[in-house]
């Protein structure tokens, strides 16, 4: 498998797993600002933070994705 397949194959696992263990979010869920969240880890706010980028706005992340393509 190449590096890039690698990345986007782990990225998809470690968003599958929080998606499973999250709680929703939205209006008529219970938010938990990630940054008060005394629970999680740094590195897992930061992923937190990334997942809600790309929920947020899929294209757009697409675009970063490709720019830090040229990175790896």
């Amino acid at each position: 498998m190449n590096p890039r397949n690698l990345l986007i194959t782990a990225t998809l696992l470690i968003s599958s797993l929080l998606f499973a263990f999250l709680p929703p979010t939205g209006s008529s869920a219970n938010n938990t600002d990630v940054e008060t969240a005394d629970y999680l880890s740094a590195p897992e706010k930061d992923l937190i933070r990334e997942i809600n980028l790309v929920r947020a706005n899929p294209q757009q992340y697409v675009a970063h994705l490709e720019q830090m393509k040229k990175y790896y």
